[in-house]
């Protein structure tokens, strides 16, 4: 009996020794749980008045790992990292419910016991089991009617919460006690079969068991077959079964008693204890903690948690870091996937559109695809009448009825409404509520059906204004004057449609850009508009370089606008000073270029003069061959 006290009492002190404890923190709760976490996307312009009551969108479990991690009477800190504290009355009403159960109270609780026998913590833990009783763990104080309350604090300047552990005054090692009782025969004999016993009589005898006799031996009526194994105490038969041999060795008296209790570590009549031991698990529901996390508004805000356990000025479970719980970004993003194009045609004096580029006009809406307002919070809600739509561009070609709206093919209305110099046009994203989603990708469209219609004009087929080349911008904007939730926001895309004009395009390489050459530019279509077509330049120049060398390009315009316009059966003459004059931009002396040139006429003669100490050149192109209207130009 001393033996086997002495053994267990040595293995049990190793097991209670100090260990280097460790929390494992795992996220989505305890059904699907996942290594990674789902962060909180909030709005960075949120206003402190309403950031300030936050809820987190994962929940958050955490594995205590060894034995002794949770001692009775001690705390589990839940601390924030980052420019966030926790909302005291928020909080409470989280700890609080009609009952202390999971069922009340948004905590989970994977429960693992551990034994101790004497006082003696016994080595390893049970597998944990969903258990709803919370009151196993923690402490709980009642409060006003008839409701539990997890006993808890707030300390650090409101950054760390502590949640009381149940008290078990006396307990083995100070962990949490859930029972005790006194030990007897049938459980020395279940944690001995548990052990494992011998595997028959003859290792029973080399254990030091008196009066083992082997079945093979056995002599009495029907146990003649040589069946190697323990004997039925009554010599019926012999034992074949955990509980059979248990039942033998126990008969044969206070050498079987001693070598069952030996294997069991405990005997019977000792104080037994169970306890909340390693490997339990506790979940807390982030996501139903409404309100609970009070963020810093403007912050480069990334706020985690730490989970640990404490008693007595130290920590039985260092604190370990959780990922990010919330992250600061942008209110709203708007979304294309391919912007509304058409070609206005110099043959109708831009007055009508190619929409599918065969070069013939039609008469369809201008359509952009995928155009989108996606709010990039994952819980806020977006008021979409707060959020207001505008166009920008010159508008005065598209349809529109007498009070200004402007109105698609069919005659339905858009959604925009023109201001008084048509150079812009305005809407209210909607009428409903847009609220955020964990995937941060809930869209305008799935709240507002019309939202579709806002990516659609129409240029009638009786209009009589010019249609500009040009790139048409949508901005979204919400304003903090105007609602109690948000700053000032924007987002916009700067071609939610596109404008070309059809015309002449042609490029020529330049002995210098500060050259005598010069660009000659005729329109022989006689269509173009009073105010003439516009004409575009891009111009590169290349680093100095002698034969036999290389240089590299420079960008020093891309597609603008010079100042000057080719008139309908007029021309135009450039040289490169009055292109750069024109264009603002500066030139180095005699250095090699190229021109790209487009201009807005369909029927069009270029004619170029290169001049250098050597003679003259002259190339001339013409598309008025190309239309019949002359065999060749010279």
């Amino acid at each position: 009996m001393l033996k086997k006290t002495l053994l267990a009492a040595s293995i049990a002190a190793l097991a209670a020794s100090p260990a280097m404890a460790d929390v494992t923190l795992s996220y989505g709760g305890f059904t699907t749980p996942s290594n990674v976490i789902t962060t909180t996307t909030l709005a960075a312009v949120t206003k402190q008045a309403v950031l300030s009551f936050s809820t987190a969108e994962d929940q958050i479990a955490a594995e205590f790992d060894v034995n002794g991690d949770l001692k009775q009477n001690g705390f589990i800190t839940i601390e924030l990292t980052g420019d966030a504290t926790f909302n005291d009355n928020e909080v409470r009403q989280w700890l609080t419910g009609a009952t202390a159960t999971s069922a009340d109270i948004q905590i989970d609780l994977e429960l693992a016991t551990a034994t101790a026998v004497n006082g003696v913590v016994q080595s390893g833990s049970t597998v944990p089991v969903l258990d709803n009783n919370l009151a196993k763990v923690f402490k709980f104080i009642d409060v006003a009617g008839a409701q539990k309350q997890v006993d808890y604090a707030i300390d650090l300047n409101g950054k760390r919460l502590r949640l009381a552990l149940a008290q078990t005054v006396g307990s083995a090692d100070d962990m949490i006690q859930l029972a005790t009782a006194t030990a007897t025969d049938g459980q020395v004999d279940a944690a001995a079969i548990t052990a494992g016993l011998a595997a028959n009589s003859a290792a029973l005898t080399t254990a030091g068991v008196v009066g083992a006799i082997d079945g093979a031996n056995e002599t009495a009526p029907g146990n003649g077959d040589g069946v190697v194994g323990y004997l039925f105490a009554d010599q019926s038969g012999t034992a074949t079964t955990d509980a059979q041999k248990a039942t033998y060795i126990r008969s044969l008296g206070a050498t079987g008693v001693t070598y069952l209790e030996g294997l069991a570590g405990f005997a019977t009549g000792d104080v037994t204890e169970t306890l909340v031991g390693a490997g339990t698990e506790i979940n807390f529901d982030f996501k139903n903690a409404n309100q609970i996390f009070n963020l810093k508004s403007g912050s480069n805000n990334d706020v985690a948690v730490k989970i640990g356990a404490l008693k007595n000025a130290s920590y039985s479970a260092d604190p370990v870091a959780s990922g990010k719980v919330f992250q600061l970004g942008d209110l709203f993003e708007l979304g294309l996937t391919k912007s509304g194009e058409a070609t206005a045609l110099v043959s109708t004096g831009f007055l009508k559109i190619d929409t599918n580029k065969d070069g013939v006009a039609d008469d369809n809406n201008v359509a952009a695809t995928g155009f989108e307002l996606f709010n990039r919070t994952s819980n806020q809600n977006i008021q979409l009448n707060k959020v207001n739509l505008t166009l920008s561009g010159d508008l005065s070609a598209f349809r529109a009825d007498t009070a200004g709206n402007l109105l698609h093919k069919d005659g339905t209305a858009t959604g925009w409404k023109l201001n008084a110099t048509k150079t812009a046009a305005t809407a209210k994203a909607g009428d409903a509520v847009l609220q955020g989603n964990i995937a941060l990708d809930a869209a305008a469209s799935s709240v507002n059906a019309a939202f579709a219609n806002f990516a659609k004009l129409y240029v009638e087929a009786t209009n009589e204004m010019p249609v500009e080349a040009q790139k048409i911008a949508v901005t979204a904007s919400i304003a903090g004057v105007d609602q109690d939730t948000f700053e000032d926001f924007s987002d916009s895309l700067a071609d939610l449609f596109i404008f070309t004009r059809d015309g002449l395009k042609f490029d020529t390489i330049l002995t210098g850009t500060t050259s005598s050459n010069t660009v000659h530019i005729r329109d022989v279509s006689g269509i173009l508009p009073e105010v003439g077509g516009k004409i575009f330049v891009t111009v590169w120049e290349y680093d100095s370089h002698v034969e036999g060398t290389n240089g590299q390009r420079n960008v020093l315009a891309e597609r603008q606008e010079l100042a000057v316009k080719l008139p309908s059966n007029g021309a135009v003459t450039l040289s490169p000073a009055t292109i750069a004059e024109q264009l603002g931009i500066e030139v180095a002396p005699s250095r090699q270029a190229r021109m790209l040139f487009e201009v807005e006429t369909n029927v069009g003669e270029v004619a170029v003069k290169k001049s250098d100490g050597k003679g003259t050149d002259i190339q001339v192109g013409s598309q008025a061959a190309e239309k019949g209207i002359v065999d060749f130009t010279l």
